[in-house]
C-alpha cells in the first residue's frame, strides 16, 4: 500500500509486491495517507480528511473495497498501526486537546480508549509482538525527542531512551528486547538500536547518509541470516 498524488489530492493505492498496475483504494477525499494492513492482509485503516474537515480513520475492506469511517469527529487521527490480535488500533490524536496523545480502538465496536495525557506530543506507537506494549516517541523540545515505552498490561509508562537529539520511528525486535529507531545522535540521521535491559545503543548503519523508518521481519518470517 502507498499514497500518491491524485489531481493534486494525495490517495491510497495497493499493489502487488512483484508489480503491475496499482489500484486507486480511495476517492473524493481531500487528502487521505499512512495506509496500514491489519494481520490477516483484508483489511486497511487510514486517516482521511473530507474537504474542509479534519483527519478521522476510515476502515477498507480490500475484498469488497467498502469503506467505514472507524473514528472522526472535530478533532484529527493519524499514525494508526493495528495490534498484532487485529483487534485494536493504535493512533495518535488530539481528540481530548493538547498536541497529540495516544489512543486506541477497538475496530469491532468503534469504542476509543485514551491511553496517555501529556501536555508534550506524542507520534509514531508501534506494538511488540505480543501486543502488551507500545513504543513511541515523545517530542520535548524542537531539536530532543525521547522514547517511551508503554505497559498496556501493567497501567504504566516510562522513557527508555531520554538521551538529547531526536529519537524517532521506533520499533520493537520480535523478541521485545530491543527497539530500532532513527536518530541524529551521531549528526545524521541512521538506524541504531537500543537493548532494553541494558540501555545499550548500538548503530545499525552508520554513516554519512540519512536512514529512517526501520522495521524488523516479523518472527514468524525471520531467517537466521536476516537483520533488518
Amino acid at each position: 500500500a502507498f499514497v500518491a498524488p491524485v489531481d493534486g489530492h494525495f490517495q491510497v493505492f495497493t499493489m502487488p509486491a512483484a508489480g503491475g498496475e496499482p489500484t486507486q483504494r480511495t476517492t473524493g477525499y481531500a487528502e487521505a495517507g499512512h495506509p496500514s494492513f491489519d494481520p490477516t492482509g483484508t483489511r486497511m485503516v487510514f486517516p482521511a480528511q473530507v474537504a474542509g474537515g479534519s483527519f478521522g480513520l476510515q476502515l477498507l475492506d480490500l475484498e469488497t473495497g467498502a469503506i467505514r469511517p472507524l473514528v472522526s469527529g472535530a478533532f484529527h487521527c493519524w499514525s494508526p498501526e493495528w495490534s498484532p490480535d487485529g483487534r485494536l488500533i493504535a493512533f495518535v490524536s488530539d481528540k481530548d486537546g493538547g498536541a497529540g496523545d495516544l489512543h486506541a480502538v477497538h475496530v469491532a465496536t468503534g469504542t476509543v480508549e485514551r491511553l496517555t495525557d501529556d501536555p508534550l506530543p506524542e507520534r509514531d506507537p508501534r506494538w511488540s509482538a505480543d501486543g502488551r506494549r507500545l513504543v513511541y516517541s515523545r517530542r520535548v523540545a524542537k531539536d530532543h525527542a525521547e522514547l517511551w515505552v508503554l505497559d498496556r498490561a501493567r497501567g504504566t509508562r516510562a522513557p527508555v531512551l531520554p538521551d538529547a537529539g531526536l529519537n524517532l520511528q521506533p520499533s520493537f525486535t520480535p523478541d521485545g528486547k530491543a527497539v530500532l529507531f532513527t536518530s541524529n545522535r551521531a549528526g545524521s540521521f541512521n538506524i541504531w538500536q537500543l537493548e532494553l535491559a541494558s540501555g545499550a545503543v548500538t548503530p545499525c548503519d552508520p554513516g554519512p547518509h540519512s536512514d529512517q523508518n526501520a522495521r524488523p521481519l516479523p518472527a514468524r518470517q525471520s531467517r537466521s541470516s536476516d537483520t533488518l
